[in-house]
């Protein structure tokens, strides 16, 4: 008989969350997933996210839903990373939330240059800290400009829309320019990426194109071979 691998019930995962482990978000993220494992809802219909956050308010450690949203997603990160990596448990223990959370950023747009940022985190002689990861993801969104989420970029530009209100009128404009000159780089660079996957995409037709062909070529050929055989065996037939 097959063995099965039962999952711990929900209450003994939501028992492992204590005064002292409630500070521990990896632990907070480890029953966080478990528990989602076990079924979307709980047996009353509440969203496990909503159950653990009540629990850690009761504990005395109140947080947002957004907070256990980014616990969530930076320790899946950080689980499937150190598997994938075949990196030891124990450095684990290095792993820092805000560190591995935009580490987990950098690696959506880039999984080399995610995995890389994972491991500065886990170094056990000198951990990153989060302005270490802040500075790589941002200076790799300056050499990859395409690949910044659009979003983003309106979020970014609206942010400094927002500070500019509370500007002086003459730094105003200036601001203003530099806002547009930056939007103008933007969309420069995202236009000449749609010329490099346009250019990429025409000789990729073209070399279709070619490969095709010469298929019908060699296809013609071995006809000709085809029919040269089939006389050959004729004519050795009669005699």
């Amino acid at each position: 008989m097959e063995y099965v691998k039962k999952l711990p019930s929900t209450e003994k995962l939501l028992n492992e969350l204590t005064p002292e482990t409630a500070t521990d978000w990896r632990t907070v993220g480890r029953v966080l997933t478990s528990l989602e494992k076990s079924g979307r809802t709980s047996s009353d219909g509440e969203q496990w996210i909503n159950v653990v956050r009540e629990k850690l308010t009761i504990l005395g450690h109140k947080v947002s839903a957004g907070h256990l949203h980014k616990v969530r997603r930076a320790y899946s990160f950080l689980k499937s990373s150190m598997e994938a990596d075949r990196i030891p448990e124990k450095y684990a223990s290095y792993a820092k939330i805000s560190s591995i959370e935009i580490a987990e950023r950098l690696y959506q747009l880039d999984s080399a240059e995610g995995s890389e940022a994972l491991a500065a985190c886990l170094n056990p002689t000198n951990p990153a800290t989060a302005a270490d990861i802040k500075k790589r993801y941002d200076n790799f969104v300056q050499r990859h400009p395409e690949k910044k989420n659009a979003m983003h970029a309106a979020w970014e530009q609206r942010k400094k829309a927002d500070d500019l209100q509370n500007r002086p009128e003459g730094a105003q404009k200036n601001h203003a320019r530099s806002i547009l000159l930056e939007l103008q780089q933007y969309v420069m660079s995202l236009e000449t990426g749609l010329s490099v996957k346009d250019a990429n995409i025409e000789m990729l037709e073209e070399e279709l194109s070619e490969t095709k062909r010469l298929l019908a070529e060699v296809e013609h050929e071995l006809s000709i071979v085809k029919d040269e055989l089939k006389d050959f065996r004729m004519s050795n037939s009669r005699s």
